[in-house]
């Protein structure tokens, strides 16, 4: 075991597709006593229970709770309004200002991570759509209807972006239902029931009429709000789960760097 964290450590060469034994039998390692390598083996494994336990939360944790049968149903379209954005032409990209998004960017905000940019549209354009048509408010929601179908996300905030017609569509002007609990409601439904609402022959897609369509519950604001509260609180501590998960990674390879600072390596082939 020791053998297998101190190996992980070890850093040759990327040959590409040639076979790198050459290289790595050429290594040396730390080599302290086994009564050393057991200690240290025993204290990354301890590292390793944790990391195991914050795995377990982050991969198993969905957002789950129970929809009352006496909630009103409306058809989305009743509560808010559904469109898209006005079409930006492939010549218009460029390589820096305002940022345009498409299901890529969308997906990977939805899993909170960094998003990389990669196409913009001028500020001249932008500001066009802004005073002719209308732009993203915090509060809106946006969700994927090509390729990776269903996956919303809530604009938390007023940045400046604009967005890729058909790849998305557009949810604003809500009325009598808080925004989160509407994703939380069509996370539900496009992970349960996501084929019923996909249209296309040439290829599958979430049109503005079927989104229309779709029925959400709808129980008082007061509820929504209780269930987003604990919804939140739950995601928190998920939040705190990848968070120890990278301090403690870091205990490791700081376990695993001592001893090559500490020991004198010795030949080990």
């Amino acid at each position: 075991k020791y053998f297998y964290y101190v190996l992980r450590n070890v850093e040759v060469q990327n040959l590409g597709y040639s076979r790198h034994f050459k290289l790595l039998r050429e290594k040396q390692i730390p080599l302290p006593p086994l009564e050393v390598q057991q200690k240290i083996v025993s204290e990354i494994e301890k590292y390793q229970k944790v990391i195991d336990g914050c795995n377990l939360v982050i991969q198993n944790y969905k957002p789950t709770f129970k929809i009352d049968e006496s909630w009103e149903k409306v058809e989305l379209n009743e509560i808010a309004e559904i469109t898209s954005s006005k079409r930006i032409f492939q010549s218009e990209y460029i390589s820096t200002g305002i940022p345009f998004y498409r299901t890529k960017e969308i997906v990977e905000l939805n899993e909170g991570k960094e998003i990389s940019l990669e196409l913009f549209i001028s500020r001249d354009r932008y500001e066009e759509i802004k005073n002719k048509f209308d732009i993203p408010q915090k509060g809106d929601l946006l969700i994927s209807a090509v390729g990776t179908i269903g996956i919303t996300w809530v604009i938390p905030d007023n940045r400046e972006f604009y967005f890729k017609d058909g790849n998305l569509l557009w949810i604003k002007k809500l009325v009598n239902i808080e925004p989160t609990f509407l994703k939380l409601i069509l996370d539900k439904i496009f992970n349960e029931r996501k084929n019923e609402f996909i249209n296309g022959a040439a290829y599958n897609a979430l049109t503005i009429d079927k989104l229309k369509s779709i029925l959400i519950v709808l129980p008082s604001l007061e509820e929504q709000q209780i269930i987003v509260d604990q919804i939140q609180s739950e995601m928190q501590a998920v939040e705190q789960c990848k968070r120890l998960k990278i301090q403690t990674e870091k205990k490791i390879k700081e376990v695993i760097n001592s001893v090559w600072l500490s020991n004198s390596p010795e030949a080990s082939k």
